[in-house]
């Protein structure tokens, strides 16, 4: 026999088991979204800087100035440029910040681009 009394709050138990497990995907889902986001901003700045410094001069100073007017101010990327032989290298490394900054406030980044040294 059913009686009103038992199941009260089975509502609310049920709710949460379905919220909470959605809410955390959600947010997960949010994390992805940003970080990759973030990371193709700092490899189009690397691969920028790469041209730049393949032609002209220092792609790591470029990809920098790029890195500052687009990424927020709380990620410190830096970038390098290296020449090696006919290939101007440029590594940018860094932290971005977490939009939920569980389990870490901050997220890391490693992006290398490389292209051809056109003065040779």
């Amino acid at each position: 026999m059913n009686t009103p009394g038992r199941e009260r709050g089975s509502a609310v138990v049920g709710f949460s088991l379905v919220v909470v497990p959605l809410a955390v995907l959600l947010l997960m889902t949010v994390q992805a979204i940003a970080y990759l986001r973030t990371r193709d901003l700092v490899a189009a700045a690397a691969a920028r800087g790469a041209r730049a410094g393949a032609s002209t001069g220092d792609g790591g100073a470029v990809a920098d100035a790029l890195l500052a007017r687009s990424l927020p101010a709380a990620a410190s990327v830096r970038c390098a440029a290296t020449a090696d032989g006919d290939l101007v290298v440029v590594r940018c490394r860094g932290a971005i910040p977490a939009v939920i900054p569980l389990p870490r406030p901050l997220l890391p980044v490693r992006v290398t681009a490389r292209a051809v040294r056109e003065d040779r």
